[in-house]
């Protein structure tokens, strides 16, 4: 038979992973995620990435409205910019902020 699975809950994963506990327990997945926010126009171009998180029990529909505040803020984490290093080859220079900027992220998590 065919399946159409359109929320968490309605995958096999999901059900296989319940019924390994007893029945008065209910497993509760979180879901993380952030997104870049400018902070003001006033302190120059700072960002910061709020740390967002939601319980896996809503259903899509209602963690993608913004109005129904699913999404619980729970930390922020920096979005820095890396001045310019002497690096000797070009392609590195390129590189390394993103490298950083992963490294950063990686960190505060």
């Amino acid at each position: 038979t065919d399946r159409c699975y359109s929320e968490m809950a309605s995958g096999e994963f999901w059900n296989d992973t319940q019924a390994k506990f007893p029945e008065d327990i209910t497993i509760n997945p979180y879901l993380l995620t952030t997104d870049s926010t400018h902070l003001t126009n006033f302190s120059g171009d700072k960002k910061v990435k709020p740390l967002l998180l939601a319980s896996g029990h809503m259903q899509k529909k209602i963690r993608a409205k913004p109005s129904s505040h699913a999404w619980l803020p729970c930390g922020m984490l920096p979005e820095g910019k890396f001045p310019k290093l002497e690096v000797k080859s070009s392609a590195k220079a390129k590189l390394l902020p993103g490298i950083l900027a992963r490294q950063l992220y990686h960190l505060c998590m």
